[in-house]
C-alpha cells in the first residue's frame, strides 16, 4: 500500500498522469481517494464530479471554526471509507487537499495508522504534512471509540 497527501494542484496533475478522469475513476479498482476541498471560493470545486464508490468527497476548511471545520459526521465517512479498502502492495491511497499539509496531512497521518503504514515511512514520503488539531481530533476520538463499541 501506499499513502499519498498532495496539495490541490499536484493532484490534478497526478490525476492528468496517471490518465484518471472523473468518468473513468471507478475502474481504477487500485486507486482510493479522499478529496478535501474548501467550502467556498476557488478551490471549493471537487475534481470528481460525481459518486464513485473509490472516492470520498468532502467539503470544510482548515480552520478551527466550528462551523467550517471537518465534523464527526466527515470524521464517520473517512473512517467507514478506510473500512472499505483491502490493503495490498498495490494499493493507492491519495488524498489531497488545497495546501496538501494540514487537513489531508491530518487525514493521511490517521490513515497511515489505521493500516500500520508506519509513521516514519509515511512522513519520509510525504514531508510537507503538518496537521490540523480538530481534523486529528475528530478522527482520533472516532477511532479511540469504535475500539469499544
Amino acid at each position: 500500500m501506499k499513502i499519498t497527501v498532495l496539495k490541490k494542484n499536484k493532484f490534478n496533475s497526478l490525476m492528468n498522469n496517471l490518465d484518471i478522469t472523473p468518468n473513468n475513476v471507478c475502474n481504477k479498482k487500485d486507486f482510493y481517494f479522499i478529496s478535501i476541498n474548501d467550502l467556498e471560493g476557488e478551490m471549493s470545486t471537487s475534481y470528481f464530479e460525481k459518486d464513485s464508490p473509490n472516492v470520498l468527497k468532502l467539503y470544510f476548511d482548515d480552520t478551527v471554526d466550528d462551523n467550517k471545520s471537518m465534523t464527526v459526521d466527515q470524521g464517520k465517512q473517512i473512517i467507514e471509507f478506510l473500512k472499505k479498502i483491502n490493503p495490498t502492495d498495490r494499493t493507492n491511497l491519495i488524498i489531497h487537499c488545497t495546501a496538501g499539509q494540514n487537513r489531508s496531512g491530518s487525514v493521511g497521518k490517521f490513515a497511515a495508522d489505521f493500516f500500520n503504514y508506519g509513521y516514519n515511512k509515511f512522513v519520509s514520503e510525504n514531508p510537507f504534512i503538518k496537521g490540523n488539531s480538530t481534523v486529528t481530533r475528530i478522527l482520533n476520538r472516532l477511532h479511540l471509540w469504535n475500539h469499544f463499541e
